[in-house]
């Protein structure tokens, strides 16, 4: 097993790499700029929005 040298500050997640720990770190931030259009719940990094509203049950109610 390889070493995680890379800690988030915020959680106990450990990182390989230094940009997959700054890629992390914005999980973390109250700043949720990618928000989904059926729930309204914000996300900080476009593609957990992308993961979210493949499942979002609102996205799947015709209006």
């Amino acid at each position: 097993s390889r070493s995680r040298p890379f800690p988030c500050p915020t959680c106990p997640k450990r990182f390989l790499r230094k940009q997959d720990l700054a890629r992390h770190e914005a999980t973390h931030t109250r700043d949720k700029k990618f928000v989904c259009s059926g729930c309204g719940t914000g996300f900080a990094r476009q593609d957990a929005l992308g993961r979210h509203t493949k499942s979002c049950m609102f996205n799947k109610i015709p209006r």
